[in-house]
């Protein structure tokens, strides 16, 4: 059972679940579906070039999790 979020307090350990891995192809799916193409999140070269060791996650897909693990 979850706790209540007005129940949590700084420090309160939240319910662990598990999300799928975020792979290339999520990462191309969640941009499709989002209208987010930035090829920052889908192109190793273009992501190398802004001084990023490789694509990262779109925020509103982290996000998403994040909703998903404060849930009520």
């Amino acid at each position: 059972m979850r706790m209540p979020l007005d129940e949590a307090k700084p420090g309160t350990e939240l319910a662990r679940d598990r999300y799928p891995a975020v792979t290339r192809y999520a990462l191309a799916m969640y941009a499709g579906a989002s209208g987010d193409d930035n090829p920052i999140h889908l192109d190793i070269d273009h992501a190398r070039v802004a001084g990023f060791p490789d694509v990262f996650a779109h925020g509103m897909l982290i996000m998403g999790y994040l909703g998903r693990t404060l849930r009520g």
